[in-house]
């Protein structure tokens, strides 16, 4: 999970195409071949001598595909950054592509192209990450409070 979060970190949505045509294709690719979801980022954190784990959350767009020609035109449309290949055997070596930087607003652009499962998987995985940053930021608080107080 951390490696994904420094790759995204790096990726940038430079060249997000606003034609209808291309968002069409890449909602209708994402569709049948991505998915959407919340990513959990662990962080070891040192204080007072102590080591602690915090963690949060963020909106992923990620797919798997065989054929890198294909991520790449999904790439110039709406940005992220590809790894591999990877390569099991029997299986065709395969590339993964991840956006992560503009990922909540590549979805709210590709919402009207989008099948009723994408756009509820989406909305559940952005909720999510609502969810759990919102559990952090309370914790995060009653910590500072209770630093405070002492």
């Amino acid at each position: 999970m951390g490696s994904d979060h420094r790759i995204c970190r790096r990726s940038v949505c430079q060249s997000l195409s606003m034609k209808k045509t291309n968002l069409a294709w890449a909602a209708g690719f994402l569709d049948g071949e991505g998915h959407f979801r919340a990513t959990r980022v662990q962080i070891v954190t040192r204080k007072n001598g102590k080591k602690g784990i915090k963690s949060y959350s963020y909106f992923q767009i990620a797919v798997v595909q065989s054929h890198l020609a294909v991520l790449n035109r999904l790439k110039r449309i709406i940005g992220g950054a590809i790894q591999g290949p990877y390569h099991y055997p029997p299986s065709k070596p395969y590339w993964s592509m991840v956006v992560c930087t503009n990922a909540e607003k590549v979805f709210k652009k590709l919402f009207p192209y989008l099948s009723i499962v994408k756009r509820a998987q989406g909305k559940a995985a952005i909720s999510q990450v609502i969810k759990r940053n919102a559990r952090l930021e309370r914790r995060l608080d009653k910590e500072l409070y209770d630093d405070n107080a002492s």
